[in-house]
């Protein structure tokens, strides 16, 4: 306005705008995958544009871990977004060897779009290699975000300014460590017990289910042998203080009615925790579970 009056606000105008790259706070955490599985969620990648839109035209992925064990493991890996339309569009590439990376190239209207002053979480799935392909047992690495050299990330902002890997703001982001077997035993847990007593006789104090994680043509086993310590699973409990327990623990299978194993729950280890196993096949009276996959 004319005369003394002093302006009370300020516009700043700047040359273009910035983008950051985090892990999403929703990228999973360390689990298990198993051989031939499609779409297993790796890594969730948020990036975050500050005061003008982005176009982001190249992603790399890679592990910090071995190589060896990725490409071993992953037959495709896949990048899923969003464009500025509001479109759901998926990218998908194979890792190359050695490296074990995976690079994306976008362009026109399908490049992922970060909004102004708001964020766009990238989610990377891959589809698991089976026996025949060659996938190995009980390895893990994660997938991670490569943002350490020009060539691995460049974006462009809606002003024309163009952003790549050597910029500050875009560094190397590393998911959760997940682990990859042929099969993997899920336990969920049906127990609705509210306590109560039991002076002498039997009483149910858990039932739970174990769940085969894998393609039908693997098999899940507890049969007590030696290879990769198979055979028990350990029950930690906590009691009111007593030296011993004096309980009799035996494990029944709720759909077949076979007894898998009879255990004595042991003296207190340590304050007032106590520990029965159930082995399977390595007692006179333990008997093998074999679960096929799925």
């Amino acid at each position: 306005p004319n005369g003394a009056t002093v302006p009370t606000v300020d516009i700043t105008v700047k040359n273009s705008g910035n983008l950051t790259v985090a892990v999403a706070p929703s990228t999973p955490a360390t689990g298990a995958v198993y051989w031939g599985q499609n779409g297993a969620e790796f890594t969730k990648i948020r990036f975050t544009a500050t005061d003008e839109g982005q176009y982001l035209e190249r992603v790399n992925f890679y592990t910090g871990d071995t190589a060896a064990n990725l490409t071993a493991n992953i037959n495709t890996l896949s990048m899923t977004y969003k464009n500025k339309a509001g479109a759901t569009l998926t990218a998908s590439g194979n890792p190359n060897t050695p490296e074990g990376s995976v690079s994306f190239t976008f362009t026109g209207d399908n490049r992922p779009y970060v909004p102004a002053d708001s964020s766009l979480d990238v989610t990377v799935k891959a589809d698991m290699k089976t026996k025949a392909q060659g996938a190995t047992n009980a390895v893990t690495f994660s997938v991670d975000f490569s943002g350490n050299a020009a060539d691995d990330f460049r974006s462009v902002g809606e002003s024309g300014t163009v952003t790549d890997g050597s910029d500050g703001d875009i560094v190397n982001r590393a998911g959760n460590a997940i682990y990859v077997y042929r099969v993997f035993p899920k336990f969920t847990n049906l127990s609705a017990s509210s306590g109560g007593n039991a002076i002498g006789g039997n009483k149910e104090v858990i039932r739970f289910t174990i769940e085969a994680v894998g393609l039908i043509d693997s098999k899940l086993f507890f049969d007590g042998g030696t290879i990769n310590a198979s055979g028990s699973i350990f029950f930690d409990t906590v009691a009111s203080g007593q030296a011993n327990a004096n309980m009799t623990l035996t494990f029944i299978g709720a759909d077949d009615g076979i007894t898998y194993g009879t255990d004595v729950l042991g003296t207190a280890q340590s304050g007032t925790d106590m520990v029965a196993s159930l082995s399977f096949g390595t007692s006179g009276t333990g008997q093998d579970l074999e679960i096929s996959g799925g």
